[in-house]
């Protein structure tokens, strides 16, 4: 039985990611896809070994499936759950889904508002660095990060060095509106592209609908914050980040 996993990154596409992957009769996503099994976070979980890992995250798995995959985008966040995965798993490959970074940290902003765990101003948030408030529940991570979340490099670093090309990264932007992207996706784990005669590319899981238009000023400087970490992308991992300035 072979594993591949969505690392993240947040708010960046991953449920789309899921859903096109899901579309294969010999792909199996874990049980419970939400909230995300986060698997690898708790290293007495891990300790418990691969058959409990497949008995008690994969019941509903057919006879025919080839691929069983989890989708926890805190996982980016934890460069430990690379060992992890690697100790327990057998040859894994790893999907990262990223999005163009202001977008992503405005829809954090508003996913996080939308789960009662924010209460400043979009204005507070990104122009005036307001100190965040208590939290009334604990979580994985900080739901607070939104610029740090979207330097992806950082996070992709660790990963890229320990899983090299069974790390795929992609685009939202490029599976949106690429037969080609879809077909890497299916093409990094081997498999053939299923048939599907209408494929909707449309957002699915946005936390943004039906807000208040961004300040402009707000994406002014979210933009000129990320402009060397879109060209180190750029550089480094040959991203077509130019999709982000469109």
């Amino acid at each position: 039985m072979n594993h591949f996993i969505i690392i993240g990154a947040q708010r960046s596409g991953s449920t789309f990611l899921l859903n096109i992957l899901d579309q294969h009769s010999q792909i199996c996503f874990t049980d419970q896809i939400k909230p995300e099994p986060k698997f690898f976070i708790d290293q007495s979980e891990v300790s418990k070994g691969i058959n409990y890992y497949r008995q008690h995250h994969f019941k509903n798995r057919d006879v025919g499936t080839l691929f069983l995959g989890e989708k926890s985008t805190s996982y980016v966040e934890f460069p430990e759950v690379g060992d992890r995965i690697k100790k327990l798993l057998p040859h894994p490959k790893l999907f990262m889904i990223i999005r163009n970074p202001t977008e992503r940290a405005i829809s954090n902003y508003y996913f996080s508002c939308n789960n009662k765990l924010e209460n400043r101003s979009i204005e507070e948030v990104f122009l005036m660095d307001t100190p965040t408030p208590e939290l009334p529940f604990q979580t994985s991570v900080s739901p607070f990060n939104y610029i740090e979340r979207g330097f992806y490099s950082k996070y992709i670093h660790p990963f890229k060095e320990q899983f090299g090309a069974d790390l795929h990264l992609c685009l939202l932007e490029e599976l949106l509106i690429s037969d080609n992207a879809i077909d890497a996706l299916f093409n990094h784990l081997n498999l053939i592209r299923p048939s599907i005669e209408s494929f909707s590319r449309s957002k699915i899981n946005a936390s943004d609908k039906s807000v208040l238009p961004v300040p402009s000023k707000v994406r002014l400087i979210l933009n000129q914050t990320y402009e060397q970490e879109i060209e180190k992308l750029r550089k480094t991992y040959d991203l077509n980040t130019s999709l982000w300035k469109q």
